[in-house]
């Protein structure tokens, strides 16, 4: 049995009848946790980066305006936060249909966990360096948009795993067991759109989205 330990609402920033959309978590050294969010709202364009404390308290939103996609809305489908406090956000564009990849630094934020400063004597003075922890489960899916079918494929693991697919609505529309080797999955019927993804896998779950096209 498991026990909520807090929630956090997370508000609409300008479209307040709008769904919102949320993407993966990350924990900083600090034990603070960094989300993004976005209004779904055709017309906005900014990304929102909201830092709670490890109790669920709201420290600090940061607004990233896109200043990508010409006339209209980004969907983020997956983002990385890196060790120079620069995000990478990949996204697909509503009013092109055309898939970006950007990155925006001078965030501010501390280090993620997974990351470590480090010594290393020298002659001279000390070169502070960032070494990444052993490599944890991720789960790729490429291509992102995709039409037909999508590769997925396990990294950092062997074990076998269950991926499952949800609309936007919550609907779940495909579930099937992966494992580590690539695996081609069928996406004839599916409408095109934006889906959520979750592999499930022994106690963890990792999520994601899958932009599908015709």
């Amino acid at each position: 049995m498991f026990n909520l330990l807090w929630y956090y609402e997370i508000p609409p920033r300008q479209a307040p009848s709008q769904e919102h959309v949320t993407t993966k978590i990350i924990e900083l050294q600090d034990s603070t946790l960094l989300f993004m969010s976005k209004d779904n709202d055709p017309v906005s364009n900014a990304f929102y980066i909201t830092r709670l404390s490890k109790y669920g308290d709201s420290i600090s939103t940061t607004t990233i305006q896109s200043q990508v996609c010409p006339n209209g809305n980004m969907l983020p489908y997956n983002w990385q936060f890196l060790a120079d406090s620069s995000i990478v956000i990949c996204g697909w564009c509503v009013s092109n249909q055309q898939a970006y990849i950007g990155r925006w630094g001078n965030l501010n934020f501390p280090l993620p966990m997974g990351f470590f400063e480090d010594t290393i004597p020298t002659d001279t003075t000390p070169v502070n360096i960032v070494l990444p922890l052993l490599q944890q489960p991720q789960v790729k899916l490429f291509p992102n948009p995709a039409k037909g079918q999508v590769r997925v494929q396990l990294l950092g693991t062997s074990a076998e795993a269950t991926l499952q697919l949800y609309s936007v609505t919550g609907k779940m529309v495909l579930q099937r067991p992966i494992s580590g080797a690539p695996e081609d999955i069928p996406l004839q019927g599916l409408p095109q759109g934006l889906y959520l993804y979750r592999v499930l896998l022994n106690e963890q779950v990792l999520s994601g989205k899958l932009v599908v096209i015709k």
